[in-house]
């Protein structure tokens, strides 16, 4: 069983710091039963590019930005968590991210 944060490193002062953390930990929860689900690249490939997606649109959002969900260590700790906590490829995940973020 994969362990999802509960608590994503944003700002604890922001009213909307707890509701971003459970929207970042569903999101991640889903990540990881599509990854143990996927049997192809494809769908691994879905999979992360959908997680990523996620969190892309959230740093679109003014209060978002304001709870501290694009920066520092929040985006690297949600960037970083399907190849270090679901043992991803991290090259396969950049490249993944690098395509939606350009």
């Amino acid at each position: 069983m994969m362990d999802v944060p509960v608590d994503w490193q944003m700002d604890p002062e922001n009213k909307e710091t707890k509701k971003l953390n459970e929207i970042v930990s569903a999101h991640a929860r889903k990540l990881g039963r599509a990854l143990t689900e996927a049997t192809t690249n494809e769908q691994k490939y879905a999979a992360v590019f959908a997680f990523y997606r996620k969190y892309y649109t959230l740093t679109l959002c003014k209060s978002c930005v304001a709870a501290g969900i694009n920066r520092s260590p929040t985006r690297d700790i949600i960037l970083d968590f399907p190849w270090k906590e679901l043992k991803q490829d991290r090259i396969f995940c950049l490249k993944i991210w690098e395509k939606i973020n350009h």
